[in-house]
């Protein structure tokens, strides 16, 4: 019961964090968001976001992780490459998570998926439109 709220919470923050991006461009209309139910419970919460950017319509993909440690973002991506026909269109795929390390930033810009983190950190490609986020806030290790 704990880890479905801590879940739920998590969830709500991460949308919270991506809108707060999205919202930051007036060229960016936020269509709608849509939570998306996994099969396989070990996996991490989905939810689908659906944008214009300068009249053209993308969906972000999105993947929340309860941390932003390189081997669960790696994880990530993977299971965005086996899901890949799920999210038919012009699709972004986007990391958030509360921190994310250095390297798991690097894998997310090598492998072309945006991420948001609570942290006020974020990168996203929307087709002609860049967003590109940095703060000076560090994580620090439990």
């Amino acid at each position: 019961m704990k880890s479905m709220i801590m879940s739920n919470e998590l969830a709500s923050r991460a949308k919270e964090a991506l809108t707060a991006v999205l919202r930051q461009a007036s060229t960016i209309e936020l269509r709608g968001i849509e939570e998306r139910r996994t099969p396989d419970l070990s996996r991490q919460t989905e939810f689908v976001v659906q944008v214009c950017v300068l009249g053209r319509c993308k969906t972000l993909a999105c993947k929340v992780t309860p941390n932003g440690e390189a081997r669960t973002v790696s994880k990530s991506l993977r299971e965005f490459e086996e899901d890949a026909a799920r999210f038919p269109g012009d699709v972004v795929p986007v990391i958030i998570a509360p921190w994310l390390s250095p390297e798991a930033r690097e894998l997310c810009i090598s492998s072309k998926t945006g991420f948001v983190d609570f942290e006020d950190n974020a990168r996203l490609m929307l087709g002609d439109m860049f967003i590109g986020k940095r703060s000076l806030k560090r994580h620090r290790s439990e």
